[in-house]
């Protein structure tokens, strides 16, 4: 057991807890990666860390998870358009991570499955969570860290005790087929386990001995370049930040403020 980590769990999942009493009755959100495996009780909440809540929400309830949070005392993180803070003691703050989309998966589709998990949070099946750990690592980030290789093997772990294994890897390979991500399946899995699963789309044949080279390197840009290719209207919204986004970070929405926008967005680039 570890204390720390105990400790910050517990007070991010009551965060997530008062949140929730903030929102009203039908509203609804979706909890993943640490926040789902912690609520799931698939992992021990002593062990696995969360350095913040990523929640799914609808963007027509966007204001609505807004002033709630507001209403508790988090702030919206300078220069970013869905993370949210409150400082809490002397320890890192706690953080809430709003998303209104996943790369690669439809909107629709993931909230005509999910399912009611605890009071006003819900969940995605387990094959979706397990595809959304690894093109999240991977497209978002460009790496795939030790922290989400035990998430993974957590929840096939998981699937093998009640005796779901089989089924959820049959799903995991025909979605990720439907996707067209064979090869950030390939690349997490050889990872882990050694094995080779070559479920690649036609493109990602062509360009797979590139997408190898490129993730044998760490460089700030490998993640735009899978984030072009796998979920380029991720990388379009980029350009377009919201009007409220430049008023609050820039005091105005002109064309000075787009400028400096990117200004901001190239300083950060190159100075990682």
């Amino acid at each position: 057991m570890n204390k720390d980590i105990l400790a910050r769990n517990i007070l991010i999942l009551d965060y997530l807890r008062k949140l929730d009493r903030e929102l009203p009755e039908k509203t609804r959100f979706i909890v993943l990666k640490g926040t789902f495996l912690l609520l799931s009780n698939m992992a021990d909440i002593s062990i696995r860390q969360m350095s913040d809540a990523d929640l799914l929400i609808k963007p027509e309830d966007k204001d609505i998870f807004f002033e709630a949070l507001s209403h508790l005392g988090f702030s919206n993180f300078l220069f970013s358009q869905s993370a949210w803070f409150i400082e809490k003691g002397k320890g890192p703050p706690i953080i809430i991570d709003l998303h209104f989309s996943l790369p690669v998966f439809e909107t629709g589709a993931l909230w005509k499955n999910a399912i009611p998990l605890d009071g006003k949070a819900m969940c995605i099946p387990l094959e979706y969570n397990f595809i959304h750990i690894i093109t999240h690592a991977l497209i978002n980030h460009a790496d795939f860290t030790e922290k989400e290789e035990k998430d993974l093997k957590l929840i096939l772990e998981n699937a093998k005790k009640t005796g779901n294994l089989s089924k959820l890897v049959k799903d995991i390979l025909n979605i990720s087929q439907k996707l067209k991500i064979g090869f950030l399946l390939y690349f997490a899995i050889r990872k882990i386990y050694g094995i080779e699963i070559g479920l690649f789309s036609a493109r990602e044949k062509l360009i797979k001995p590139f997408l190898m080279i490129m993730l044998s390197k760490k460089h700030k840009v490998n993640e735009y370049i899978l984030e072009i290719f796998y979920a380029p209207h991720f990388f379009i919204k980029r350009f377009f930040p919201e009007k409220n986004y430049l008023l609050r970070n820039y005091g105005k929405t002109t064309s000075i403020a787009y400028f400096r926008y990117f200004r901001e967005k190239l300083y950060r680039f190159f100075s990682k």
